[in-house]
């Protein structure tokens, strides 16, 4: 079981994730206690095909778009953690903030 998962719900803006992902990675302060989980939304299934080749360590699932909420869900049920970070796919990390969440996360 890891410690946290974050689960990221996209459509159609792979470039954007790219960055996201990319900065998760970057400053990934809790190794392999980290799980990311990305949603995938939209129709193009090339996005799909190349989020499964250029990030293995990823789960990626393509999902039907029935809105934001919903993504999320399917995310939260696959994930393997007791504690969930929804992230947008739009946000780009400039620090190591996983440890300072988690600390968070168990005061309560």
């Amino acid at each position: 079981m890891k410690s946290l998962s974050i689960i990221i719900v996209s459509y159609n803006n792979l470039q954007v994730l790219i960055d996201c992902l990319d900065s998760i990675k970057k400053f990934n302060d809790i190794k392999n206690e980290l799980e990311v989980i990305v949603i995938e939304q939209s129709e193009n299934t090339s996005i799909y095909d190349f989020l499964i080749q250029k990030y293995p360590e990823i789960v990626t699932v393509r999902n039907t778009n029935n809105g934001f909420g919903s993504g999320n869900n399917v995310g939260a049920k696959i994930a393997t953690s007791e504690h969930l970070l929804f992230l947008n796919p739009d946000t780009i990390l400039v620090e190591p903030i996983f440890t300072f969440a988690l600390s968070k996360f168990n005061q309560f």
